[in-house]
């Protein structure tokens, strides 16, 4: 393994095993609804911050494609809609769905697949206005 090839191969794992924390944590509940709440106040910390602002894509220290998602969920927010990355009641129109789904582009993130469930949430979100909230 190559200098720093181990330091990006932990941070990665750590971002697949926070992605996936809230559905093992619902896994156990036996419930087919997804009671988390549409809203980015809690979609950027349990989803974007640990699923795209990590060291390898969109963070303080790569910005890939000039995004950046590390510095706050504000910052975060403003790349997503002032870039229509995602068109506010539009799910279906906005490109942060077809990255997330590989729908005619390139996965995002590159590493993992969103679980379904996020990808739904997101797109909750996204139908529900897109607001800052």
């Amino acid at each position: 393994m190559r200098p720093g090839n181990s330091l990006t191969w932990i941070l990665r794992a750590v971002g697949v095993l926070a992605a996936l924390a809230p559905l093992a944590l619902s896994a156990g509940c036996g419930s087919d609804t997804d009671d988390r709440p549409a809203q980015f106040s809690f979609i950027y910390p349990a989803i974007i911050e640990p699923s795209c602002a990590t060291a390898s894509c969109h963070s303080n220290y790569t910005r890939e494609a000039g995004v950046n998602f590390g510095l706050s969920s504000g910052e975060a927010y403003f790349q997503l809609v002032a870039r229509h990355f995602v068109i506010p009641s539009d799910a279906n129109d906005s490109e942060l769905i077809y990255l997330l789904k590989a729908d005619g582009a390139p996965r995002m993130p590159p590493d993992f697949a969103l679980p379904e469930v996020d990808i739904d949430l997101i797109s909750t979100w996204i139908a529900n206005g897109a607001m800052n909230n």
